[in-house]
């Protein structure tokens, strides 16, 4: 499941191509600048993910993602969304059928929110590619 991939630190794609650099994650430890896993997201931090939609077509779920993120783009980073832009998923032409398709809505806990606030994690400022 991909319900936290948003936090990885992955593969950077400009037009679809990937540029051999990596995406900075939103969330990291302040201390060491470490990746928060998805482990220590859902055993330390609590978030907790469920699936919103799920289909076999990439396109349909990822305009679902689109339009959900579209609704919270104006809050803030870290009141709220986690994400720095809308309709980052794959999506194209290529419409091929795959096993399934998620859109996923994850839930922060207040603990999180307090470790913001007091430091221990930092929000990551985004610098474009």
């Amino acid at each position: 499941m991909e319900d936290l991939r948003f936090m990885t630190e992955r593969g950077a794609n400009v037009n679809g191509k990937y540029t051999g650099q990596r995406n900075r994650p939103v969330l990291v430890w302040s201390k060491t600048g470490a990746v928060i896993t998805k482990t220590k997201c859902i055993e330390t931090l609590k978030m907790q993910s469920i699936v919103l939609y799920e289909c076999k077509l990439r396109h349909n779920a990822c305009l679902f993602e689109e339009i959900c993120q579209e609704t919270y783009q104006e809050l803030p980073l870290g009141t709220g969304r986690l994400y720095r832009h809308t309709a980052m998923g794959q999506k194209g032409k290529n419409q091929q059928e795959q096993e399934h398709m998620q859109t996923f809505m994850t839930f922060m806990s207040n603990d999180l929110f307090s470790m913001i606030d007091d430091g221990t994690i930092l929000i990551q400022k985004y610098i474009p590619h």
